[in-house]
């Protein structure tokens, strides 16, 4: 009787148990089952969208409703659309710049009777480094 006493308790403070805590693994279980079901539908999909996305893509490459002379202009305006943290001020001379760089990176230092033997001094250390390394090898053995 005492057995049996305990064994009847022992279950019913399993049953309450299970009820206390029902409602914790419902959620838990929904919440697992949600994400495993969203990864299942997005490899589900995923060739459907790159075809619609693709499809999209190319649409947006055709037909517009700008004319030839609007058009003409697409990559340079696709390009100043493109971000940049520079303010209006220093991207207004963004070609003046450009073209100064571009100038000062080329301008040597050298003046015009120096780089006048230009070809002959490359030559020449051309030749150096030749015979430098050549020494550093040492004497080739037949």
């Amino acid at each position: 009787m005492h057995v049996n006493a305990a064994a009847s308790n022992l279950q019913q403070h399993k049953a309450r148990n299970k009820t206390r805590h029902k409602a914790r693994h419902e959620a838990s279980n929904k919440a697992r089952h949600k994400a495993s079901n969203k990864a299942c539908h997005k490899v589900r999909h995923k060739a459907s969208n790159k075809a619609r996305h693709k499809a999209r893509h190319k649409a947006r490459h055709k037909a517009s409703n700008k004319t030839r002379h609007e058009t003409r202009h697409k990559a340079r305006h696709e390009a100043s659309n493109k971000a940049s943290n520079k303010t209006r001020h220093e991207t207004r001379h963004k070609a003046r710049n450009k073209a100064r760089h571009k100038a000062s990176n080329k301008a040597s230092n050298k003046t015009r009777h120096e780089t006048r033997h230009k070809a002959r001094n490359k030559a020449r250390h051309k030749a150096r480094h030749k015979a430098r390394h050549k020494a550093q090898k040492g004497p080739q053995c037949a």
